[in-house]
């Protein structure tokens, strides 16, 4: 063998033994983690990427009740549905986000209680990924657990019914803390002081004690218990309704609570004479006397001590045969003749129960009684110290009653609530859910089931993205949360993805909460739509139609000014004399022609007014040249027309801020309008007068009046009112085009004013025009005339 070879051979074997070394060291590792993970108190599962089951320790086969572990599957079969369920979810995040778990669940059999922990694990070069379930078996925990909680809530009990006894203690009952600061009073410490509990803790109110010292006496005892650890003892003076009383201040320390419970007994009884104590007992009774609450109290051998005039009206029984002191068991046989006591299958017994009262009872007993009447008694039953028992009963059929009707209207609201139409949800100050009814699940596609327990109001807007585009969620979230969190009102339409339309609104509640609700108006929505699009094709046709007419009314005033001056031309014979025919008919055509132009001008004036082009020159001119004017203007016609005419203007009408032309082409318009449609033989008033701070031009006829639902329809452009058929019109077939009372509204409104009509059918019409009045400068005129 050469050298080459023999390093070859020798090279061979050295990596080898290397390959067994680390063998070696594998298997040492490899029971090292075996050993660590059978030290761990449960079970563990491993899973690869594709969910199925790589590793497992025995004992999840005995934990689970199942056995063998293939899949995921296997582990939510041995498990409850609720928690399967869960525990899907829970694996599915943490193979697609790593996210760790921890599942508390019962298995299917429900035998056993099993924590389970998700982790994520790999490698150190992270090549090789696995998923892992830790299971610990927990049922023994949380049967102490269970055991702790049921202990805890008795314990609660317990607390509660010290509290009562210390409430219904007939003396002050309070209590210091560690520093001295007064922290519960009974009602009897509140009677004494005439405060509330609030009052007292709030102001540190101690009872009304006289002594020496400056410093609060209750205070300074209680601390000196709680420092030496023993109770302490003080006789005090007290003034209480106006009587000097002595009494006995005890505190006791509660060294586990740093605490200190204090009473006050009034000793007085037992410093004073009996006449004094005669006196006591005299005011005690006139007190429990006004009382409403019935009192009863009970020597040692049960015979009845004292009672109120309450006691006896409550229970009727007469005032002389309790005066005979009678024992317990006489009153309860006269109240059973009386069917005054709750029926009893074992009355003997029920006797029993009561006078066992006298040496079982130790803590005050609070209970009701409910009568063969329907009344409802709150009995209260208090041991006496040396002996016997003093009873109360209060009359509570009332409050009953009232809590009864509280409770079917909170039910009748809910109901309502439930069967609005709106979707309704309160949040409440902490920004949780409160309340919500069928609507608002509906309305916004939540299931019922992921709004219990109160979520938070982001939770539930969340609920709420799949019904917006993603970007105009981010908006709509922060808005929904405004609504809840702003303490504002708010209202807002919102429109989601699937055509819905919602009127939000929010309103702050009292308590720091917010009412919302969530109207659906898609139906208005499309039908306020409709309406905006038919309003502007309206507004464009008519604009059309505006411009339509202005054209067309200029392009015809050109020829129609021709044919008015070849037609004048000829009326005056500058081209030979005519004979009677052809007068007649320039005549015509001059008057028609007029009319023509006059429509013409009537229609450009309109469409310059409805284009907003046209600019009043305003000036303060004189009321009464303008109707004498006016009168002189129109004379002619009303003679022709066989109509009187008549003018009413005061002398000192004054001035109005008006432009004259354009209101004697308003005034101008009425009386050619009033003369058409007044008869023959009938009578038009030209007039003015002042109103206020206006300037009122009017014309009045003794026509044939307007409609009622004429009045609306006359000032529209080429509308013009119906003649009454029973009146004879002069001139019916020259009527105007309807334009008239268009102008006169029109003008009229932009001075500023307003066009005013009273009509009656039969009997005429007045149209009046009301204008501002005349300058300060002017005003003052005409106050000095």
């Amino acid at each position: 063998m050469n050298q080459a070879n023999l390093k070859s051979e020798k090279k061979t074997t050295h990596s080898f033994w290397d390959r067994l070394s680390g063998r070696a060291q594998f298997k040492d590792e490899s029971a090292r983690l075996e050993a660590f993970l059978n030290a761990f108190p449960g079970a563990y599962c491993g899973f690869g990427t594709d969910g199925q089951s790589v590793a497992y320790h025995p004992e999840c086969e005995d934990l689970l009740g199942i056995s063998s572990i293939q899949s995921i599957h296997d582990i939510q079969n041995a498990l409850s549905s609720a928690d399967s369920a869960a525990l899907e979810s829970y694996f599915d995040r943490l193979q697609e986000h790593g996210r760790h778990f921890t599942l508390k669940s019962k298995t299917r059999s429900g035998d056993k209680i099993i924590r389970i922990n998700g982790r994520k694990g790999s490698d150190i070069d992270g090549r090789l990924l696995y998923y892992i379930l830790w299971f610990e078996d927990i049922t023994d925990q949380e049967a102490d657990y269970q055991k702790l909680r049921e202990e805890s809530e008795a314990a609660k009990q317990d607390v509660k019914r010290l509290t009562l006894g210390y409430e219904n203690q007939p003396f002050p009952v309070w209590f210091h803390n560690i520093r001295g600061k007064l922290i519960w009073v009974n009602g009897a410490y509140e009677q004494y002081t005439g405060k509330t509990q609030d009052e007292i803790l709030e102001q540190q109110i101690e009872l009304p004690l006289k002594n020496r010292a400056s410093e609060p006496v209750l205070k300074a005892l209680a601390q000196k218990a709680l420092l030496e650890g023993q109770p302490q003892e003080s006789k005090i003076h007290s003034i209480q309704k106006g009587q000097r009383r002595k009494l006995l201040i005890r505190s006791a320390p509660l060294l586990p609570v740093d605490h200190c419970i204090s009473y006050a007994v009034d000793i007085t009884d037992e410093e004073q004479n009996e006449q004094k104590h005669a006196q006591i007992i005299e005011a005690y009774n006139e007190l429990f006397h006004h009382l409403t609450t019935a009192i009863g109290i009970y020597d040692q051998d049960g015979r009845l001590e004292y009672y109120n005039t309450a006691y006896a009206q409550l229970w009727g029984i007469e005032e002389q045969w309790l005066n005979a002191k009678p024992r317990l068991t006489e009153i309860l046989e006269k109240l059973r003749e009386q069917r005054r006591l709750p029926e009893q299958a074992d009355f003997r017994a029920y006797k029993q129960e009561w006078m066992d009262m006298f040496t079982d009872l130790i803590e005050p007993l609070d209970d009701m009684l409910y009568l063969p009447d329907g009344s409802a008694l709150r009995m209260l039953v208090i041991p006496r110290p040396h002996g016997g028992i003093m009873t109360t009963f209060e009359d509570v059929t009332s409050r009953l009653e009232l809590e009864s009707s509280y409770n079917t209207l909170i039910a009748v609201q809910k109901e309502t609530l439930d069967n609005l139409a709106e979707g309704v949800v309160v949040f409440g100050g902490d920004g949780r859910l409160k309340l919500c009814n069928t609507a608002f699940t509906q309305t916004w596609k939540i299931n019922p089931e992921n709004i219990e327990g109160e979520p938070h109001i982001s939770q539930v807007v969340n609920m709420m993205e799949n019904l917006f585009s993603e970007s105009a969620w981010p908006e709509i979230r922060d808005f929904i949360l405004a609504l809840a969190l702003n303490r504002e009102e708010i209202s807002r339409e919102i429109e989601r993805i699937d055509n819905v339309t919602l009127d939000c609104a929010a309103t702050p509640l009292p308590d720091g909460g917010a009412l919302v609700t969530f109207t659906d108006i898609t139906d208005r929505a499309l039908a306020e739509k409709a309406l905006k699009e038919k309003n502007a094709a309206l507004q464009t046709a008519e604009q059309l139609k505006v411009d339509f007419l202005a054209n067309v009314s200029y392009q015809l005033r050109t020829p129609l000014n021709a044919m008015i001056g070849f037609n004048d031309m000829l009326k005056n014979e500058y081209f030979g004399p005519l004979n009677d025919k052809q007068k007649e008919y320039t005549l015509d055509m001059e008057e028609s022609g007029i009319r023509l132009k006059t429509l013409i001008d009537d229609i450009l004036d309109l469409s310059t007014i409805e284009a907003g082009y046209l600019e009043l020159s305003r000036e303060d001119e004189s009321i009464k040249p303008l109707i004498e004017n006016l009168y002189t203007l129109t004379e002619d016609w009303a003679r022709k027309e066989n109509v009187r005419l008549q003018m009413k203007c005061p002398s000192n009408i004054g001035t109005g801020f008006i432009d004259s032309g354009r209101i004697k082409q308003v005034l101008l318009n009425l009386m050619r309008n009033a003369l058409e449609h007044t008869p023959e033989g009938g009578e038009v008033i030209l007039g003015a007068k002042r109103e206020k701070d206006l300037v009122l031009l009017y014309v009045q006829d003794t026509g044939g009046g307007i409609g009622e639902m004429e009045v609306e329809r006359i000032f529209k452009p080429f509308e013009r009112g119906q003649a009454n058929e029973d009146l004879t019109i002069n001139n019916n077939d020259t009527r105007g085009a309807g334009l008239g009372l268009t102008l006169v509204k029109n003008i009229t409104e932009l001075h500023g004013g307003e066009v005013r009509v009273d009509t009656c059918i039969g009997e005429g019409t007045t149209i009046t025009i009301a204008l501002p009045r005349a300058s300060t400068n002017e005003s003052s005129e005409s106050s000095a005339a």
